[in-house]
């Protein structure tokens, strides 16, 4: 990671450069509080830690070896491995293979922000259909990502956080605590969004269940 400081004459900002590698979305999270209380009250420091990362992937290491956990990584492998002859691959998007112009490519971002009253009727709309917001969003994603493959199938990556609730300090530790799932995708057209964003609740609560084997794995 790396600090720098802008100094001009009426302010100075600080700039935080991480390397995704190190820490997670929660990590960053939490780095950004800490500096936030550290700016605003200088006087009061941060309680230490009686915990590393380290010792987190240490005692994650030491209970995978533990006889259950190995039960359990080989019921989760059985799972996969049993359906990667029929899971489809990556979205076949479309790739223009050669440029129209010579001119640097550019990109563009285009936003949508919902407004509190609007997140909230999302959320209990999605709660009545046993989706989690989450989930809706995702499938939302899936049919956008849909839209443009050539294949009606495909498979995306999903980072799962797995930070482990072992220690009172762990939810102060800042480190790469994320995992990934395959979530496969069947295109249903003809069904309605809280359909497919229904059936997908219930593959994804399936996959989690065999977490044990992650899609790295």
């Amino acid at each position: 990671y790396e600090l720098r400081l802008s100094r001009c004459d009426q302010l100075s900002r600080l700039h935080l450069s991480l390397d995704l590698l190190i820490a997670d979305f929660v990590s960053i999270q939490i780095m950004l509080a800490e500096l936030d209380q550290l700016y605003r009250m200088p006087q009061q420091p941060l309680p230490p830690l009686s915990l590393t990362f380290r010792d987190a992937v240490l005692a994650l290491r030491h209970e995978r070896e533990q006889p259950a956990q190995r039960a359990r990584f080989a019921r989760d492998r059985d799972y996969w491995m049993a359906r990667i002859p029929d899971m489809p691959g990556a979205p076949d998007l479309p790739v223009q293979d050669t440029p129209v112009t010579q001119e640097p490519v550019k990109f563009s971002r285009h936003a949508l922000t919902l407004s509190p009253a609007q997140w909230q009727a999302f959320c209990h709309h999605a709660g009545e259909r046993r989706t989690t917001p989450t989930c809706a969003i995702l499938a939302a994603f899936a049919d956008t990502i849909g839209r443009w493959s050539r294949q009606p199938d495909y498979s995306l990556n999903l980072t799962v956080l797995n930070r482990p609730a072992m220690h009172p300090d762990i939810g102060r530790i800042i480190g790469d605590f994320t995992s990934t799932s395959v979530l496969q995708v069947r295109q249903q057209p003809t069904s309605r969004f809280e359909d497919r964003a229904a059936q997908m609740q219930e593959q994804l609560w399936e996959d989690m269940e065999h977490a044990a084997f992650s899609g790295i794995d």
